[in-house]
């Protein structure tokens, strides 16, 4: 299908072009980075959780007020499977479609531009006429997969901040690639040392700061609040410093011997 749409719109854009443009024009292709066009987020969701679906030619790009960006905007068709919305389309260079999740495994959407390359004009202009951004823009499909629990090890990487040794604090998952609905429901420290492990990035602004044997869970500690399953960001140090560790204040990179690496696994579930 989108050998005959690739011939019956690559003539009409440049004469769309030509015609919009009355210098004429000049059409560079580039791609996007990363996914390309189209985008089914989160990726991994919670039962009745709202999905996104969207489309974005523009990447970093503007279209500038003085061209005719309507001219050139495609028609993109949205469907999916299992059917979670009524087919929709965007005629647009971005847009998008917000549906709740299916009471399935997981849903996927495809994603039907009406053509196989998207003209976008850019703020460039030469001599010879304006310069647009061509894109490829075929099917696409993005699949979301339903979850219930999530298991994650967090690598918390050593380094030094001046003089002062320090272990890199993670966040926990989260948007695009996993539900906002997860929660803490355990922290572990996994290392062969004590650890002062600090929860943090709740909605509420709370934190929680807890000393942690090795192999010692926090749902199995007293006086853990029920807030700490909002957290979002895990920082953690060990109670001693790691012998050998040393960090130059002056900053000479040479003289640093940077703290090894400590490890927590959370885990969260759907709430």
């Amino acid at each position: 299908m989108h050998i005959l749409q690739s011939h019956w719109f690559r003539i009409p854009m440049i004469a769309i072009c030509s015609v919009v443009v009355a210098t004429g024009c000049i059409i560079e292709r580039g791609e996007l980075r990363g996914p390309g066009y189209a985008r089914l987020e989160p990726n991994n969701y919670c039962p009745g959780d709202t999905l996104t679906a969207s489309v974005d030619f523009l990447g970093t790009d503007v279209c500038p007020p003085d061209a005719s960006c309507a001219s050139f905007f495609p028609v993109v068709s949205l469907s999916s499977t299992p059917a979670a919305f009524p087919p929709q389309s965007i005629t647009n260079y971005t847009g998008s479609v917000s549906f709740t999740a299916p009471d399935a495994e997981q849903v996927s959407v495809l994603f039907n531009p009406d053509r196989d390359s998207v003209l976008i004009p850019t703020a460039e202009v030469r001599p010879e006429g304006r310069v647009f951004a061509q894109r490829e823009s075929l099917d696409q499909t993005r699949v979301a997969t339903r979850i219930a629990m999530v298991n994650r090890e967090l690598i918390h990487g050593g380094m030094c901040a001046g003089s002062t040794p320090v272990n890199s604090s993670q966040p926990l998952p989260g948007l695009p690639q996993f539900s906002p609905n997860l929660r803490l429901t355990d922290l572990c420290n996994v290392n062969s040392v004590a650890v002062v492990v600090t929860l943090s990035g709740g909605p509420d602004g709370t934190t929680f700061t807890q000393t942690m044997s090795p192999g010692q869970c926090m749902n199995a500690m007293p006086g853990v609040p029920a807030s700490v399953e909002n957290a979002r960001v895990v920082e953690v140090r060990p109670v001693s410093p790691a012998p050998g560790t040393r960090c130059d204040s002056t900053g000479t990179m040479d003289n640093n011997v940077p703290p090894p690496p400590l490890r927590t696994l959370a885990r969260m579930q759907c709430r």
